[in-house]
């Protein structure tokens, strides 16, 4: 799971890239960031992956897991993500959108795979959820993308789901709220055996 640090690195190193990014036709854009001795690997910069590491940022500022320097670098950091975004806002509605459509195809897969197959795909959810946070993040940058097909699957996500505790770092929970991220407080299982 990535920490604090991890994030801080792929915000700086995404906002660099932010420009051409937004720019081009790629919807997964590759960045020059290499994760050593984190164990685990940045993912590839888009706008959904940008929000949530600032979602997370925030989480761990709620939490006073960052000192004060981090906070402050924090601040920077998002006054010049907001700042990219006011002066980008088309290109970055419109790569907004196209994630939305993709994060939604994504998750509605994963869940499809659930209902087919629920004890290959249950230990799956931890790390597949990321794509519902992502679908949550997005919903607000969106300009005109139809959001219809999410109420279907959270609909369905529900039918499958058992309350529990909160599945991430514990220093984020409180930047994802139960009530918002519902389906960040359990796990799904086989209501059928």
């Amino acid at each position: 799971m990535p920490n604090p640090h991890f994030d801080f690195e792929y915000a700086a190193t995404g906002l660099a890239a932010l420009k051409d990014y937004l720019l081009t036709k790629e919807l997964f854009w590759p960045i020059s960031l290499s994760a050593a001795g984190q164990g685990s690997i940045y993912p590839k910069l888009t706008a959904g992956n940008l929000l949530l590491t600032f979602a997370r940022l925030h989480a761990y500022g709620r939490s006073r897991t960052l000192d004060a320097g981090q906070q402050s670098e924090l601040t920077r950091l998002e006054r010049e993500f907001d700042a990219l975004k006011r002066k980008w806002q088309v290109a970055w509605e419109e790569k907004a959108n196209r994630e939305f459509t993709s994060r939604l195809r994504q998750w509605s897969h994963y869940l499809n795979e659930f209902t087919l197959n629920p004890d290959a795909q249950s230990p799956y959810y931890r790390s597949e959820v990321r794509l519902r946070v992502l679908l949550e993040l997005l919903k607000d940058d969106l300009g005109e993308v139809p959001q219809e097909g999410l109420p279907v699957l959270d609909e369905s996500l529900r039918a499958q789901f058992t309350e529990g505790d909160f599945l991430w770092d514990e220093f984020l929970a409180d930047g994802f709220p139960l009530d918002k991220y519902w389906y960040l407080y359990g796990q799904l299982s086989n209501h059928s055996q």
